[in-house]
């Protein structure tokens, strides 16, 4: 079992004692912090105007 899989099932027992989310998990990295105003300020962002324009964009 991954580290991955050993974190979420220790999680989903932590849980299961305590019925709350641990503080770490709502606490943002900078990363994160750091997308959040990039996405609020239009950095990075593609816009379309039209159902097809997205659906062209996808490949669909």
């Amino acid at each position: 079992m991954g580290r991955g899989c050993r974190g979420i099932s220790s999680l989903i027992n932590r849980l299961a004692i305590e019925p709350e989310l641990p503080v770490e998990l709502l606490q943002l990295n900078q990363e994160t912090l750091q997308a959040i105003r990039n996405l609020e300020n239009g950095v990075g962002v593609h816009r379309v105007n039209t159902i097809d324009e997205l659906k062209r964009d996808l490949g669909w």
